[in-house]
């Protein structure tokens, strides 16, 4: 790859960038997300989004033990926007799968 400083033409290694830790992958953001979704984190643990207000649309989110909520907001239940920081910034979240037809199927059964 070649770029251009204060009129210089460099070159530059990027697979020796790498090697050396100058040079790293960013991670993909979150965009969106849907009440079911199951996120993972870079540590194996997995979370899952659930809605969590009848006047407002808030989530908190489960999965440690089962559907009981977990959060790291405490009792307060967060917005979208802040539900988007978290994915993004706490643990660099990578998007599983969404399971709530699959929960809704097994309750209805």
């Amino acid at each position: 790859m070649k770029i251009e400083i204060e009129g210089k033409e460099y070159e530059i290694d990027i697979n020796r960038a790498k090697e050396l830790g100058i040079c790293k992958e960013t991670p993909k953001k979150i965009t969106d997300f849907s009440v079911g979704d199951v996120f993972e984190s870079k540590d194996y643990l997995r979370i899952l989004i659930v809605h969590s207000s009848y006047s407002k649309t808030k989530y908190n989110i489960a999965g440690l033990n089962g559907l009981r909520l977990y959060s790291d907001f405490g009792e307060n239940p967060i917005g979208t926007e802040q539900m988007l920081e978290y994915l993004n910034n706490h643990q660099t979240y990578k998007f599983i799968k969404n399971i709530n037809s699959d929960i809704d199927s097994l309750i209805n059964k």
